[in-house]
């Protein structure tokens, strides 16, 4: 199916990991409007456990489809390795695993005709394709871990506050035992 032209706006969107992109209708997709992408990750599970995985966030502003103004919609199109079953249409390769772009579109685009529907899954897969690269999710990965670890080092400073307040706690207790087993000698003396 035919998508809508999109163009990169480097100076719209200052988030840390985004993009922003300009829709430009064209006759066989009649597409325009302005849409902000970010970086996230969803969770998928194998083997037991669960695994962090690419998602694009789609910020719509001024979508309009087919001269329906759709108002500023979401959506989200997530990366989702081969073996965790879910397929679609469009196949990807991220940091070298093979696997399929799922598309969760938001509302007001669910209302939409199924051919409107079309045209947006294909454009936003025609645009994750473009933004999600192997450098891009790399360094959002190396992003969250390093916001992770600040995150670990801030617990263990406060567990560690915690627990040498504990070890006071403890040495002046042990000190009140040591001093009521002293008064308890002295007394058992003086009897």
């Amino acid at each position: 199916m035919p998508i809508a032209t999109f163009t990169l706006s480097t100076h719209t969107n200052c988030t840390e990991h985004g993009a922003a992109y300009t829709l430009s209708a064209t006759d066989a997709a009649p597409v325009h409007g302005l849409v902000f992408t970010d970086m996230a990750e969803h969770q998928v599970f194998g083997d037991g456990f669960a695994q962090r995985r690419p998602m694009v966030v789609f910020r719509f502003f001024g979508l309009t489809i087919d001269d329906q103004q759709m108002g500023n919609p979401r959506a989200t199109v997530q990366f989702n390795p081969e073996w965790t079953g879910r397929t679609s249409p469009t196949r990807a390769i991220s940091l070298g695993e093979p696997g399929y772009l799922t598309v969760h579109l938001g509302h007001p685009i669910t209302t939409t005709t199924g051919t409107e529907r079309e045209l947006m899954v294909d454009l936003l897969a025609a645009i994750t394709a473009e933004y999600l690269t192997d450098e891009r999710v790399a360094r959002h990965r190396h992003w969250l871990a390093e916001l992770r670890r600040q995150d670990t080092a801030r617990e263990l400073g406060r567990i560690q506050a915690l627990e040498q307040q504990a070890h006071r706690r403890n040495r002046d207790a042990r000190a009140a035992v040591d001093a009521a087993w002293s008064l308890l000698q002295s007394v058992r003396k003086q009897y």
